[in-house]
């Protein structure tokens, strides 16, 4: 998938790949409602959840956009991919 210029947000990253907000959502195990809201900003990925859109996507879960605007790599708490320990 050839990424776009700009914010990757899920919603984008969700509809280059031709995917549902209910596929997602089944492939990552949560309800469609869940990505509903962190596609609108209402909620966020928990880290796991970014760890896994990020393997789907094919891409650093630093790389996505979250709601506000904001990349993962800018959360307090969050560690980037790289720096996590074994």
């Amino acid at each position: 998938m050839k990424l776009p210029e700009g914010n990757l947000t899920i919603r984008k990253l969700r509809r280059m790949a031709d995917l549902t907000q209910g596929q997602l959502a089944a492939t990552l195990g949560v309800h469609a409602m869940t990505v509903n809201r962190w596609e609108r900003g209402q909620a966020m990925p928990s880290s796991d959840n970014l760890l896994k859109l990020a393997a789907i996507f094919g891409l650093d879960a630093s790389k996505i956009t979250l709601a506000g605007q904001c990349t993962a790599a800018s959360i307090p708490g969050q560690v980037p991919i790289g720096d996590q320990a074994s």
